[in-house]
């Protein structure tokens, strides 16, 4: 009983410092959603036209953190949710079992509309998680061969969607190419020739920086709370509705569903060695790290083409997967070594208070960077 007692004891550490780790790592991304103009968050030129250190900088973050660190802390949510579950059967029955598990995910929904609505972060994930923590109740003891169909599932439908938007756009592009380049002395378009023409231009339009909304975003979120709020109503509720159906609920089923499997094959529990989480980390961070570089310069290479974006952004999680399993390899591997034991209790502690920090980092940036706080917003 003691070795299995400290067997968990070290399983919860590592699941504790991995989630640290994530949920800090987060806050490297989301500050920027928070303190600047959603027309120039990803625009690097614009905000550093001549490539520089705040380029750079913006440039390591992206292939180093965006969504390596929420699908590190999406995957620890998959792995938190079957440990609940199952020590409270240990203690109760399945019935006392599931209604305080339910009761657990309404209140991390009502953290969720907290943080995204009173708050302001309308980029908040706990609403989303509560509701997928439902599906997670009754696939905790799915098989193997289901949990792995769900994630290549997850994974084909993330790369068809880009993918298909690519090859339309390529092909409204190649379409009003050939209404310009027909010759055409005095002879107006016709009406259908008209509202491909339109479509087309709008959707240039939409890919570059509008400075109007620019301004108006930033006299907004640097005056009083009210206007922030009203501001911020359509964009959280686009985020709980469109974007979470459509895109948002593949992204995080997979990673829930990698979680539940690499907590079934023991990837956090001592008797994983530190030489097979050094492999693993090397090959994860390696693949993913030449993914991710290939795709962010292709990305930025081509910010301002209105097609060729979503092309690379079709490959973005089959770099992403090996990504997010090799720095969690790393995190348990690092945090393993005597040198680092007691920064890794530091980490402990953050990720047994993973909630709290969330919503912590929300208010930290509506004070830092909103008009009724330090009003840095959009510097």
């Amino acid at each position: 009983m003691q070795g299995s007692a400290t067997g968990h004891s070290q399983r919860n550490r590592s699941i504790d410092i991995v989630r640290g780790v994530a949920v800090l790592g987060i806050f490297t991304i989301n500050a920027a959603d928070m303190a600047y103009p959603q027309d120039l968050v990803l625009d690097f030129c614009a905000t550093d036209p001549d490539g520089g250190f705040g380029y750079w900088v913006a440039f390591t973050a992206e292939v180093l953190f965006a969504g390596k660190m929420r699908g590190l802390f999406t995957l620890l949510f998959g792995v938190s949710s079957v440990l609940v579950v199952e020590g409270l059967v240990r203690r109760t029955d399945a019935n006392t079992a599931a209604q305080y598990y339910f009761r657990r995910l309404a209140w991390l929904l009502v953290f969720g509309l907290v943080n995204a609505y009173i708050f302001l972060w309308w980029g908040d994930v706990l609403f989303k998680y509560a509701l997928l923590g439902m599906l997670l109740f009754s696939l905790r003891r799915a098989s193997y061969k289901l949990l792995i169909a769900g994630m290549l599932t997850c994974l084909a439908v993330l790369t068809i969607q880009p993918y298909a938007e690519y090859r339309d756009l390529a092909n409204l592009e190649r379409q009003y190419i050939d209404t310009q380049d027909q010759p055409r002395p005095a002879q107006p378009l016709t009406s259908q020739e008209q509202e491909l023409v339109d479509m087309w231009l709008d959707i240039v339009a939409d890919t570059r920086p509008d400075p109007g909304s620019i301004e108006n975003e930033i006299r907004i979120k640097t005056g009083n709370y009210a206007g922030i709020f009203n501001y911020n109503l359509n964009q959280a509720l686009e985020e709980q509705t469109t974007i979470f159906y459509l895109e948002d609920i593949w992204d995080m089923l997979l990673f829930m569903l990698l979680g539940i499997v690499l907590l079934r094959m023991g990837f956090f529990d001592e008797q994983l060695s530190q030489s097979v989480h050094a492999l693993i980390a090397m090959m994860g961070i390696g693949v993913g790290l030449g993914v991710h570089l290939w795709l962010n310069l292709g990305l930025y290479t081509n910010y301002s083409d209105p097609v060729v974006p979503f092309y690379y952004l079709a490959f973005f999680d089959f770099g992403r997967v090996p990504f997010v399993v090799g720095y969690a390899s790393l995190i348990i591997l690092v945090f393993r070594a005597k040198l680092f034991a007691h920064a890794g209790d530091g980490i402990v502690a953050v990720g047994r208070m993973a909630l709290s920090n969330y919503l912590v980092q929300s208010m930290i940036g509506a004070l830092v960077f909103y008009g009724f706080g330090l009003a840095r917003f959009g510097q």
